[in-house]
Formats: C-alpha cells, structure tokens, sequence
C-alpha cells in the first residue's frame, strides 16, 4: 500500500524557533480542510533546513482559504492598511524595548518576549503561512485558468505581453523599488542600509545583504519591464472572461502584489526586534545562531529559570528533530528522541520519490536545453556552477542570479509563472519548468537531463 506521506516543502536557514510558531498556524490551516487527521503533518529539521511532510493533499486546503482571504481587492486593501499600521506599532514598541535593553538587568526580557511571540504569531496568520497557502492553491487556478483563456482567444502569440498585463502588481514591494533606485543610481551603502531588512524573515537565522546580493541583484530585470502593459479594460475585452474567469482577472494583481509584500511586512517585524536576540545571547554567553535551536517554549522555559540548554542545542546541531502537534492546534512539540517512526517515514518518502521517473511541472519559459544537472540547496553552491549546466532546485531566489546566467535551463520544485524563477527566465530566455514537486528528489548532481519546456518534462539521459 502506498504510503499517504508526500514531502511537501523545504527551506534552508529556518529555525527551530521560527518553525515552533509557524507550525501552529500551518496546523490551523490544515484543519480548516481537515478535521479528521489526527496528525497531519510534521517538520524535520536537519542541518539548518527544514521540510514539510503531509498526509493531507496541499491544494483543497489552500482553495478553502483563498475565496475568502482575498474575496475582493478591497480585501486586500484592507490588509495592507492593517499591515502599515502593525509595522508602525512594531516600530515604536521596539524602540520603547530597546531603551530598557540598554539597562544591564534581564528584568525586560520576559515582558519582552512574550510581546514578540505574540506580534509573531500574529504575523504568522495574517501575513505569513494562512495567506502563503491560499496564494499557492489560488496560483495553481489561475496559471490553468488564464492559460486556458489565452488558447481559447487564440491569443498564443501575445502569451507573454498577456500575462506580464494580468499580473502587473496593484502597488510596489521593496524589491520592485530597491530595484528602480539601483536604476536611479542610488549608492550602495545608501540601499545597503535602506533595505538590510530584506535578509531574512527568519527570527534568529540570518545572512546579512551585503555589496555583492546588491550588485547581482542590479542585474536582474523585473519581467515585462520593457514591455508595454495592457489596461484592464483592454484585456477584458481580449479574454473576453466569464464572470469566475473575470474575478481571477479583477484580483491578480492585488494576489500578486501581496504575495511579495506580505514579506516585506514579515521581514520587517523580525528585523526590528533583532536586538533582543543578541541580547539573549549575551545574557547565556552563547551565540547568537545558538538561540535558534529552540522552540519558543522552550526559549520561554531558558528566560524564566536563567537557565539555557547547551546540551539540547549541541545535540540538535547534530542530529535531527522533529516537530509536531499532539493534537492541540496551540502545542507544537519538538521531539529529539523516539522519532524512528517519523524516520521511517521520511526514508519512504525518499525512496518512492527515488524510484520515480516522472519529472512534470508548468512550463514558465518555452524551449528546449540539454545538459548536466546541478543542484543550488543553498547560496554556497553557486560557486561550484558551470556554464551551459541544468539549475535544479527547489525555489530560487534573487542571490542565485549569477548561477541562473549561466544555466541552461531551470527546474524548480514550486512556483508558479509569477515565481522568481519564471520571471528571471523569461527575462533571459531560457527554458524553464516550475512546480515539479520532485526534481530535486529524483535528479542528482551529475545526471545528463533533457528539458523539454514546450512540453512540460524532464528526461533523464544518463
């Protein structure tokens, strides 16, 4: 019998504490599709990266969150006067800590972080997993949808001037105006310190923005930037959509604009309260990266009792742990022992995954590459990148762009046509497939692949 179990996403540089939080609204969203499951899903974490594991198919969930979250633009409007005003509130209430901080007592620090992880999980549920999922279900539609509508019209030959009009953003995000002040020539120091807040949105973890993340990102253009776009009413009239085919069209580009902004807001709320984090770590004299081996009960247990456990953190940097609900959707626990069944799981996850010789996604780029496969898990394997060589992984990210140049074609494991991979890949014209779900689990550093972007598929060779 198969095994329900399917891997469902991974991300590198996440901590146990960031995890512990989201997790709970992870299970929140679940829930809302499936009351039944007793549990669901769980996280491993190893090696300073995280993965999801699923027994519940990913997409009915998100499909029962977006009609709701993003019901009109006004919705969305709403969201992000809430989002502008939370900021400000995070704003003041940091610099009120950060005066007290400066006092050589730990009297603050327990006030303190109980304000954070309840800013937190705030964020986690109006900007982070809960509007990340229903983004993700509504983007599956909307890619079939709009696809659809354009063979219909026999509008293939506009397919990019189309959707680069569609999913033209309502307003700017960071990225989009970090990028035209590079065009502007606004100095680096100037943007360095402006936007450093883009490093992470991870609560401990993190790589500061330096020089060369600018310089590489100078390069990037956004797609459709030198294309002229269509007005709404224009493309109306050329889709000619039914009135569900018209509400997919009204909402993209509030969709796609609060799917990069709602990073902006949670990147921002953990960037200021940075302080207390290194603050914690000088009051137990550990690093700083120490901090983020433990769940926020347990970071809770460490402030109350003055008491920071080494031992915990040494042995999760060498071995994994698991994290999981027992059933109550507010009690993530992280197991580091006894978690051979969730071992178990995993390895036949990996070998089903193995075993498969299916590699399909949504093509985001037309064309056709051949060549040898390289795999990007994080922003130091881009020094090994050759020319002419298959970029495997599973998302990208600006800072990958030196390896994306010299790539002959990219396969990403999520994403939609909207993703980081697909507009840089249309950008440089290069064969792309997005949302394969299992390329990076079934492709190996080495392999000979073909990449057929006009049909959707990748050939293993050798």
């Amino acid at each position: 019998m198969t095994s329900p179990w399917k891997k469902f996403i991974a991300r590198e540089g996440v901590d146990v504490l960031t995890i512990s939080s989201l997790d709970i609204v992870f299970y929140a969203c679940i829930r809302e599709y499936d009351k039944k499951t007793r549990e669901p899903f769980f996280t491993r974490v190893q090696d300073r990266v995280l993965t999801h594991y699923l027994c519940v198919d990913p997409l009915p969930v998100g499909r029962k969150i977006y009609p709701i979250f993003f019901k009109t633009p006004a919705h969305v409007q709403r969201y992000y006067r809430e989002g502008l005003k939370f900021l400000s509130h995070v704003r003041r209430i940091t610099r009120a800590w950060k005066k007290k901080a400066a006092r050589s007592d730990h009297a603050w620090q327990l006030a303190a972080f109980k304000e954070f992880r309840k800013q937190f999980l705030y964020v986690n549920y109006t900007f982070s997993i809960w509007p990340w999922w229903g983004i993700e279900s509504w983007q599956t539609d909307a890619d079939a949808l709009f696809n659809t509508l354009i063979e219909r019209r026999g509008l293939q030959d506009r397919r990019d001037e189309l959707l680069a009009s569609i999913y033209h953003p309502w307003k700017k995000t960071a990225i989009i105006e970090l990028q035209d002040h590079m065009r502007h020539g606004v100095a680096i120091p100037k943007l360095l310190q402006r936007y450093q807040f883009l490093r992470s949105w991870s609560v401990v973890w993190y790589r500061p923005i330096n020089k060369q993340w600018i310089e590489d990102f100078k390069k990037q253009n956004i797609a459709g930037a030198h294309m002229k776009l269509l007005p709404r009413a224009a493309l109306a009239r050329l889709l000619r959509p039914t009135k569900k085919e018209r509400w997919f069209l009204d909402i993209a580009p509030y969709i796609i604009f609060f799917k990069d902004w709602r990073d902006d807001v949670r990147r921002t709320h953990v960037y200021e309260w940075s302080f207390f984090w290194d603050a914690l770590a000088e009051r137990f004299h550990v690093e700083r990266n120490d901090l983020g081996y433990l769940s926020f009960d347990e970071m809770e247990q460490a402030i109350k009792t003055d008491h920071f456990p080494v031992e915990t953190v040494a042995y999760r940097k060498s071995h994994p742990c698991i994290i999981t609900t027992s059933g109550n959707d507010r009690n993530m626990t992280v197991h580091d022992k006894n978690i051979r069944r969730y071992l178990s799981i995993i390895n036949a996850v990996d070998h089903a995954a193995a075993k498969s010789i299916a590699i399909t996604g949504l093509i985001a780029q037309t064309g056709k590459a051949r060549g040898i496969v390289r795999i990007l898990k994080t922003y130091h394997d881009i020094k090994k990148f050759k020319q002419g060589e298959i970029l495997v992984a599973n998302t990208t990210h600006p800072n990958y762009l030196p390896a994306m140049q010299k790539a002959a074609a990219f396969v990403t494991n999520e994403g939609g046509i909207v993703s980081h991979a697909s507009i840089v890949a249309r950008e440089l014209k290069k064969p792309c497939i997005v949302g394969t779900k299992n390329a990076t689990d079934i492709l190996k550093d080495g392999d000979v692949v073909e990449v057929d972007a006009e049909r959707g598929i990748i050939k293993k060779i050798s």
